[in-house]
């Protein structure tokens, strides 16, 4: 079998980002001032679209380049300046990007962002932390009350987010501090594991606190007994050039200090999950009743739904080819 040498596969990987970049130059004549970054999960697109929104009441202009990927591809794609911002948790920061230790103070996070040229905002409000679901009927059942319980029930049925199963702060962290014996462990999209504990296929997944869906399907969240997830204070990160580029949007978001509690933020996914209404809609109406933002957009017509969602298709995994393969190079 012939194996294709190390400089073969350079050079198919410098035309495939060429071609991409193209593409991408090509479909986008007009450069935004700013791009706007958002990961895979509808709280994210959210705020990415408010960002966008707010970027609007500033003056300048934007892109939002929804769903990206994981923590990962966004965070090397503020490095590299493919985007300029998009919104991170703390506890991400602190245990998966800077690898800092668990003591770690936000003003060491800050210092270490500093150094790479990233700037963060103050917290948002909410403290979107993971946590250890299951459905109220099996709860009640089994008595299960705290993460520790799972461990007198090494039969039930993981399914997990496939960044949680990986992340240092998700599976193999909580395996270990609880000393779980679970084998029965399955990775799958998000949204998919909330319907699979809510359909009887599953027994346990992970959830954010701000999901809709923790009330909608009535799961029942365990205590975290031994404290092993950290705070998740949702901030803006950006880089640090923005300040002297555009320093009312700066301004504009630091006002968003503690706009949007835990409450707040659920009711926003669960327009999004729920009632099935656009990310852009939801993050506008936001943006203009509660911030009192002077923005305006093209509202969406509920009919171009499957057109939206091509499009969007599209575009992401154009972006996220191209992200991609800067990351191998």
């Amino acid at each position: 079998m012939n194996i294709p040498s190390l400089d073969h596969v350079y050079r198919i990987l410098t035309r495939t980002l060429i071609t991409i970049w193209f593409i991408g130059t090509t479909l986008n004549a007009q450069e935004p001032d700013v791009r706007i970054g958002s990961k895979a999960f509808t709280e994210s697109v959210i705020l990415g679209e408010l960002l966008g929104h707010i970027a609007t009441s500033a003056g300048v202009s934007s892109e939002h380049r929804a769903e990206l990927g994981g923590t990962q591809v966004l965070w090397k794609a503020l490095l590299a300046g493919e985007i300029d911002m998009y919104v991170e948790y703390t506890g991400t920061l602190r245990e998966e990007i800077l690898k800092l230790p668990a003591d770690a103070s936000e003003d060491d996070i800050y210092q270490q962002l500093s150094k790479s040229g990233i700037q963060a905002t103050p917290h948002l409000g909410f403290n979107n932390t993971y946590a250890i679901a299951i459905p109220a009927t099996l709860a009640k059942a089994k008595n299960l009350k705290r993460i520790s319980d799972l461990k007198l029930y090494p039969d039930l049925r993981f399914g997990f987010s496939d960044e949680f199963l990986d992340r240092v702060d998700g599976w193999p962290g909580l395996q270990k501090t609880y000393q779980l014996p679970h084998r029965n462990i399955r990775g799958l999209d998000h949204v998919m594991a909330c319907r699979g504990l809510s359909h009887g296929s599953l027994d346990v997944t992970d959830v954010y606190s701000t999901d809709a869906e923790i009330e909608f399907y009535d799961f029942e969240v365990l205590e975290d007994d031994l404290q092993f997830f950290p705070k998740y204070y949702a901030v803006v990160l950006y880089r640090s050039e923005l300040t002297t580029r555009f320093p009312d949007l700066i301004s504009q978001l630091n006002k968003l200090d503690q706009q949007i509690p835990n409450e707040q933020m659920k009711l926003l996914n669960a327009r999004v999950r729920l009632k099935k209404e656009s990310e852009i809609d939801v993050a506008g109406d936001y943006a203009t009743t509660m911030l009192k933002l002077n923005v305006s957009w093209e509202r969406t017509d509920s009919s171009s739904w499957l057109s939206r969602a091509t499009e969007r298709l599209i575009s992401t995994t154009g972006q996220h080819l191209l992200l991609v393969t800067i990351s191998l190079l």
